[in-house]
């Protein structure tokens, strides 16, 4: 078939692109740059044609095509069916292998930009050769005879086998898509990484990746928070993990910024943030967490174990030679700033981000570890994070704030403590709050204290920064959306409520403070039923319809609930089963359903927190983008050992003293007060 023929033309295209780098990064010619470019771009329009191809075929309803058949029907509606493509595991490592290839069109021209492009574009179109592999073995062009032996040559199945109902919910179309985004961008920094360390370039690699990271940054985590309300799904989790490690790195790229310090852990930090994209691909993919997700393929077949085995290998294999290799010449700076600086605060931030990722992927893992360990699958309670994540938060959310009002190596204790007294007088007003709200959990109550400190912090600061120049507010900005997000958390968590309730029809009853009503049952289109409840409260009522239905492809009940979302909280009602009362005293028997209802209070914080959390990181992207072009790097600027000064190569023409960052200077006073200490 055409569309495995393209994957295959593909492959070899890949090849013969690192190869050329690799020759160009060798021996510079002309010659070998040319054939890496040519055979890269047409690479990209393989896969971009494969991709086309496999689109086609689903919304055409081609069946004698496996995947096809496996995933799609005619019943879907066309969201749906396009969300068909990335469904199972061919098309998910064929939509993964086209971001990638998407990405590395722009990649190519900013590592050139920058002098980079032989090294970074071997590597990336090396994480691209190994995608390809992957999609040579899990084909998504196989005929069902040759998927299944007692299906003779030419048979057309009439019909698909549908789509899992679990997956039939319309954020299916975007959220895969945003988050394979995530992950292709990811290979950017590790891609930078591997290429300072080709170039023996160990101080100003980070500065050309820099908008990357950011990137990498909003994506993946636009594309973790879509996937709903944090659950701790070990999924989930494997998606977070990497995020994290991406966002300490930002913090400590600020310090070898200012400093030349973590060299190392930044080349460290770079590397892992595609290693456990890759570690999550395993977890997601190879079938070991099917007994403990819901989202995790339970039978991916032994190939793509193994396969994936195999990647993670050389994923962790090469960058562990290369810094045997070059662990002697990585300049180790010592740190030379006191505990009351911004340089220290960064690094206590970043290890605290490092720190919760570790608990998340040991937690993560944790089917593994035990089986290995035991002999038997067993996943942590999700207490296990709380009881490790919220106190980190804590400690997060008060370096947040702490942060911002520390100057560059070194503070006065007299004059930090006079800079805490307005925020921190603040923010203790929340426990009072708390107490009010009912809460008499000492932890939880500094976990408040500490969001809210972070908030006033960020606020203040951050409204001195966009009075001066708007474009140096990124981190403020982040640091606030992500304070709110922790105020929501809390306040969804704690103060919500979860009850079961028997809903007689056409009797009220009261629930979590308001008054539900079962109004009866009404079949779809689609053979489904909805059950329509009346809501009440203060004179105001909704009708929320969950739905219940038989799956023929599950082979049990399914239950969709319905939510209604409220100005300061989201009303849940998910239906657990359909009863019947005895009839009484001559009162016929009556329809009851039975429902699992619950409060989610102040959500809508999670979610304006998070969008101005995504802000703040494209303000930094459009940022960092800026310098890379207005610092006037070009070709040959980023030689290792050019100078002792890690920033001398990135002065701006015209300009006396580029080495300070604007945006890191004192937030307090805008940019000025950098050049006066």
């Amino acid at each position: 078939m055409i569309g495995g023929i393209l994957v295959k033309v593909a492959f070899v295209f890949a090849v013969l692109s690192v190869a050329g780098y690799i020759r160009h990064h060798l021996k510079a010619t002309d010659r070998s740059l040319l054939v890496g470019r040519l055979f890269f771009h047409g690479t990209v329009v393989m896969i971009a044609a494969s991709a086309a191809t496999l689109l086609y075929l689903i919304l055409t309803h081609q069946f004698q095509y496996s995947y096809v058949w496996s995933y799609s029907s005619r019943a879907l509606s066309t969201p749906l069916l396009i969300s068909t493509f990335y469904a199972g595991q061919e098309g998910s490592f064929l939509l993964w292998a086209l971001f990638t290839a998407v990405i590395g069109i722009f990649l190519l021209r900013h590592s050139s930009r920058v002098g980079y492009e032989a090294q970074v574009m071997s590597v990336f179109m090396g994480i691209e050769l190994l995608l390809l592999v992957l999609l040579l073995v899990k084909n998504p062009f196989l005929y069902v005879w040759e998927s299944f032996a007692e299906v003779g040559p030419g048979f057309i199945p009439a019909d698909g086998r549908g789509l899992n109902p679990l997956l039939q919910n319309y954020w299916m179309v975007i959220h895969p898509q945003v988050l394979f985004s995530g992950f292709a961008a990811m290979a950017v920094p590790y891609s930078y990484a591997m290429a300072a360390l080709l170039k023996r370039d160990y101080d100003h690699w980070y500065k050309a990746a820099m908008p990357w990271i950011a990137f990498g940054v909003f994506v993946l985590g636009l594309g973790i928070m879509m996937g709903g309300y944090w659950a701790w799904d070990p999924v989930e989790n494997s998606s977070l993990v990497p995020w994290l490690f991406c966002v300490a790195l930002i913090h400590t790229v600020l310090s070898q910024r200012r400093s030349g310090a973590f060299a190392r852990t930044n080349l460290v930090l770079g590397l892992l943030c595609f290693v456990l994209v890759v570690y999550s691909t395993f977890l997601t993919r190879s079938g070991v967490l099917g007994d403990t997700s819901v989202h995790s393929f339970a039978e991916p077949g032994m190939a793509a174990y193994w396969l994936l085995i195999a990647m993670l290998i050389i994923t962790v294999t090469a960058p562990v030679v290369l810094f045997v290799r070059r662990w002697k010449e990585i300049p180790r700076r010592p740190a030379k700033h006191s505990i009351y600086s911004r340089e220290f605060a960064l690094f206590l931030g970043a290890s605290t981000l490092v720190f919760i990722a570790i608990f998340v992927i040991v937690g993560t893992s944790s089917p593994i570890i035990t089986e290995l360990l035991e002999g038997k699958k067993s996943a942590v309670d999700i207490s296990y994070y709380a009881t490790t994540v919220v106190p980190l938060g804590i400690a997060l959310g008060l370096l947040m704030g702490l942060g911002q009002l520390l100057w560059w190596t070194r503070s006065e204790r007299s004059a930090l403590v006079r800079a805490l007294l307005v925020p921190a007088g603040v923010a203790l007003l929340s426990v009072p709050v708390m107490l009010y709200a009912g809460s008499s959990d000492p932890l939880l109550i500094v976990f408040v204290f500490a969001a809210a400190f972070a908030l006033v912090v960020n606020l203040m600061t951050g409204w001195t920064i966009v009075k001066g120049n708007p474009k140096m507010a990124g981190g403020a900005v982040a640091h606030i959306g992500m304070a709110i997000m922790f105020l929501g958390f809390v306040s969804s968590s704690r103060f919500g409520g979860t009850e079961t309730v028997s809903l007689p029809a056409g009797t009220p009853t009261p629930v979590l403070g308001y008054t539900l009503t079962y109004l009866g049952q009404r079949p779809t289109d689609d053979g489904k039923f909805k059950f329509d409840v009346r809501v009440e409260k203060d004179g105001h009522a909704i009708t929320l319809s969950p739905i219940m239905f038989n799956s023929e492809y599950m082979q049990n009940v399914m239950r969709n609930p319905d939510i209604a979302n409220l100005n300061d909280r989201d009303f849940y009602l998910a239906p657990l089963g359909l009863e019947e009362t005895a009839a009484s005293g001559g009162a016929p028997a009556r329809e009851m359903l039975v429902a699992e209802a619950s409060i989610k209070p102040f959500i809508n914080l999670v979610w304006a927190g998070l969008i101005i959390l995504l802000v703040g990181v494209a303000v930094t992207i459009v940022r960092r983008a800026g310098d890379v072009k207005v610092r006037g790097i070009r070709a040959g600027a980023l030689r290792a050992g050019s100078s002792g000064d890690p920033d001398a190569e990135f002065v701006h023409e015209g300009s006396t003293d580029m080495r300070r960052d604007p945006e890191q200077s004192d937030s307090r006073s805008g940019e000025k007060k950098e050049e006066t200490r």
